[in-house]
C-alpha cells in the first residue's frame, strides 16, 4: 500500500486497468456521459476490471466504465470521475468490494478517516498527492504523452 494513499485509494486502484483500445472497445461506446471526441484503436485508457471481464448488458451499463484521458495529467481525474459516476452503480463490481471500499472510507480497514483536523487543507494536500501518485504511476508503467 502507498504509504500516504488510504485503503480506499488502493482499493479503487486495484480495480481499474490501463488498456490499449480495440475497434470491439470503441463499438461498445456509449453516449453515457457523453462522447466529446472520436477515438481511435490503439488509444490507451482506464477502465473498470469488472466491466472488461463480465461486460453488463448495453442498458445496465452505467458511464465512466472506461475513459480515455488526453493527457497523463489528466488520468487521476478519469479516476475520480470512475469513483464518483460508475464505482457504486456497477451491476459486475462484486458487493463484497463495495462494502470493503464503504468501510476504508470510513477508516475501518486501514483507511485515513478518525479525526486529527486538518479538514480542507488536508484534503488539498492528498488531492495533490494522489494526482502526482498517478502521473508518476503512468510514466514508470512507459504511457506518454502524444
Amino acid at each position: 500500500r502507498v504509504r500516504w494513499m488510504g485503503s480506499s485509494g488502493c482499493l479503487v486502484r486495484s480495480n481499474l486497468e490501463a488498456f490499449v483500445s480495440t475497434p470491439d472497445d470503441l463499438s461498445s461506446r456509449t453516449n453515457r456521459g457523453g462522447l466529446r471526441e472520436q477515438i481511435t484503436p490503439g488509444r490507451v485508457g482506464i477502465r473498470c476490471v469488472h466491466c472488461a471481464r463480465r461486460p453488463p448488458p448495453p442498458k445496465e451499463r452505467v458511464r465512466c466504465a472506461a475513459s480515455y484521458p488526453r493527457s497523463i495529467r489528466l488520468i487521476y481525474q478519469s479516476v475520480r470521475n470512475w469513483q464518483r459516476h460508475h464505482f457504486w452503480g456497477c451491476p459486475a463490481i462484486p458487493m463484497e468490494v463495495k462494502e470493503e471500499y464503504g468501510r476504508a472510507k470510513k477508516g475501518g480497514i486501514g483507511g485515513k478517516g478518525g479525526g486529527g483536523g486538518g479538514g480542507a487543507e488536508k484534503q488539498k494536500r492528498s488531492g495533490n498527492e494522489s494526482s502526482r501518485y498517478w502521473e508518476r504511476s503512468c510514466r514508470r508503467m512507459g504511457l506518454v504523452d502524444t
